[in-house]
């Protein structure tokens, strides 16, 4: 097994896992070695939910191989694409796309789009504002409302924003949004205060065994700023605006 065998992937979302990825171990690769053709190609994307996803819409950003089922069911979207190039195209190099390492990167920004976006909002706007606008629009309320029924049935069509301010808040949020969701392990965790029960051992490995987590509260009342890991740990002071799921 080559060292560029053994890979980053994105199993589920914020769960980093190694993947051994080979023709010998998985046969049907799709386009991924279009988009990571080995360790040193760096790519990122979004993948979206398929028609077929037994949940909600939703999007993930990943710079890594996503599992098929990272969200259910979907469709990954990158930034870019890689192509093989020979020794002659290597020697004679390229005047539209970049050349790395053996492979020719290809912008999947299309230039189509980005005429359309410069003759609304300015020649200004570049391909990398164009793909973080377009990951925060899907992840706005109004959108996946306005569109709930589409989303259903389709991949997300893309209006443009109504002005060049808006398109520039899309902008800026979906880089942050880029940031959160792909730098996940290099935030600052958030501070929550741990509640034990009496006579519970947090050394102890049976206190954190999970088996299904749940909010705190009553069913009918729930309390959303706790979380009760199990029968001896309970989590207090999520924020009540964080938009935390429980599973």
């Amino acid at each position: 097994m080559s060292s560029d065998t053994i890979r980053g992937s994105s199993y589920r979302p914020f769960n980093a896992q190694v993947v051994g990825f080979s023709k010998t171990f998985n046969e049907r690769q799709g386009r991924i070695p279009d988009l990571f053709p080995t360790a040193a190609h760096a790519n990122f994307g979004f993948l979206v939910t398929g028609v077929s996803s037994h949940h909600d819409f939703s999007v993930i950003a990943v710079d890594s191989i996503p599992n098929l089922h990272l969200l259910d069911s979907g469709q990954f979207f990158s930034r870019y694409t890689y192509e093989p190039v020979d020794d002659g195209e290597l020697a004679i190099g390229s005047t539209d796309e970049p050349i790395v390492d053996g492979y020719r990167r290809i912008d999947n920004v299309s230039d189509d789009a980005l005429t359309r976006y410069q003759t609304a909002f300015g020649e200004q706007v570049t391909k990398d504002e164009i793909f973080a606008s377009i990951y925060a629009l899907l992840h706005s309320e109004q959108y996946r409302t306005t569109f709930a029924a589409d989303l259903k049935r389709q991949l997300p069509r893309l209006p443009l924003p109504d002005s060049a301010d808006d398109f520039y808040a899309f902008e800026r949020a979906g880089r942050e949004l880029f940031e959160l969701h792909i730098g996940y392990e290099d935030v600052t965790p958030f501070t929550l205060h741990e509640e034990w029960s009496l006579g519970a051992d947090p050394a102890a490995a049976s206190a954190l065994e999970v088996v299904k987590m749940r909010w705190g509260g009553t069913a009918r009342v729930k309390d959303r700023t706790r979380i009760v890991v199990n029968e001896h740990l309970t989590l207090v002071g999520i924020p009540g605006s964080s938009g935390f799921r429980v599973r």
